[in-house]
């Protein structure tokens, strides 16, 4: 799997102590930025804030690519390249050479007027991940903020554990998610391209 290495302070203790003034009092920068990079290494990409990406693609055939993201996105550019040991090697269709194309949610995308085949990689130049970098906290999935700052708020806390003999129990602290979160977290995650 794939470390997502974006920007995590894009969203401050003080965006959520206005969100949630009671809920983030002890929460710091480190908090957020773990919890952020829990929730970014479980759904297996950087989910906000949208966020330029370049990807390679190579077992692709068709006319269809699948991209990996779960979020509107922007494709800025693409080009295919057959393998320099078929005939027509090197680069044989491309958006900035007048190649069209059509976006559809769930990172679908439909090449018009080429046909892929084994050997040919796609390279992509697209914008993707929900929000605005700079804007406010709102314009995150709020479903999403929750999670940040319930995960944020128990790292915050110090260990409720009592042991006993050898055995230790105590409430759920640090960067997991919790059954609950994780329902919420699933609907952000990537699954297996076909």
């Amino acid at each position: 799997m794939k470390m997502i290495e974006t920007p995590s302070s894009f969203i401050t203790v003080e965006m959520l102590k206005r969100l949630d003034p009671k809920g983030a009092e002890f929460i710091s920068q480190a908090h957020i930025n773990a919890a952020i990079a829990s929730v970014r290494n479980i759904c297996g990409w950087h989910v906000f804030p949208s966020l330029s990406d370049s990807i390679t693609l190579t077992e692709q055939s068709g006319d269809t690519i699948i991209l990996p993201t779960k979020s509107d996105m922007i494709v800025n550019s693409i080009e295919v390249y057959a393998s320099l040991s078929q005939p027509e090697g090197g680069q044989i269709w491309s958006t900035r050479a007048g190649g069209e194309f059509m976006a559809f949610p769930g990172g679908i995308v439909k090449l018009v007027g080429i046909h892929l085949k084994p050997g040919y990689s796609v390279n992509v130049d697209f914008e993707h991940g929900f929000g605005t970098l700079g804007d406010s906290v709102d314009s995150y999935p709020q479903d999403l903020i929750s999670v940040v700052l319930s995960m944020a708020s128990r790292a915050a806390q110090p260990s409720g554990a009592i042991t006993v003999g050898g055995i230790s129990m105590g409430a759920t602290t640090g960067i997991t998610p919790q059954s609950h979160e994780y329902r919420i977290l699933d609907t952000y995650k990537l699954r297996a391209l076909p």
